[in-house]
């Protein structure tokens, strides 16, 4: 999965590069997999899939942020927008996010025809850390009994509405978990707001100027 960042950019995980070095492409707007009426549906080739520097140094889970640069401009309008940035300091901690994606419906289990949504409470890194080794400030951990991302959510959003400007930001990635909605083990996420710079420097390398969630 991934979101889009602006016009140009894709958000996503460095896992889900392909080890192979093969032709993507982005499908946007996309709800029901089977449906060949989607006219809105947009697909896009993507140029770059730019990781990471540190992801996967040492053997640990961390830094695993990654963006799409894509060849052509996203069509903004009804269907599709960017998801806007976090603030550098976010505290969500006790608070709902949001999980959107087609992935596997149960561990092991099928993939929907029809994009998923899950709403998940956000935990403190010292309980997610009483789980899993390595838990650093640069990942968001999520819980809630019975609910949980899944095998094929990886890389896609995890998004919040601001109060503030009901808009939905994105807070963090699909990264991993141990199973899927297994008692007591929470899904480990990407921190957005922790690789801000990152991703706002590998933007402006790449597609300076384009239009985002704040300048659209």
């Amino acid at each position: 999965g991934g979101t889009i960042i602006t016009e140009r950019h894709v958000l996503t995980a460095s896992h889900c590069k392909p080890e192979r070095n093969q032709a993507l492409s982005v499908v946007l707007a996309e709800h029901k997999v089977s449906s060949k009426t989607e006219s809105r549906t947009t697909i896009i080739d993507v140029t770059q899939f730019i990781t990471h520097e540190e992801y996967n140094r040492r053997g640990n889970t961390e830094n695993d942020v990654a963006l799409l640069v894509l060849a052509s401009k996203i069509p903004f309008g009804k269907t599709i927008g960017p998801a806007c940035f976090p603030k550098a300091n976010l505290n969500i901690v006790g608070q709902k996010v949001r999980v959107v994606g087609w992935g596997a419906l149960y561990s092991n289990g099928p993939q929907p025809d029809i994009l998923q949504k899950v709403d998940l409470d956000v935990q403190a890194t010292s309980a997610c850390s009483r789980v899993y080794r390595g838990i650093t400030e640069g990942q968001l951990c999520t819980y809630t009994p019975k609910k949980d991302a899944c095998q094929g959510d990886s890389g896609g959003p995890v998004i919040w509405r601001d109060p503030g400007t009901n808009r939905y930001t994105i807070v963090g990635i699909v990264s991993y978990g141990d199973e899927c909605a297994k008692p007591g083990a929470p899904g480990v996420n990407t921190k957005v707001s922790a690789y801000r710079d990152w991703i706002l420097q590998k933007i402006q390398q790449t597609a300076p100027g384009s239009a985002t969630c704040q300048n659209k």
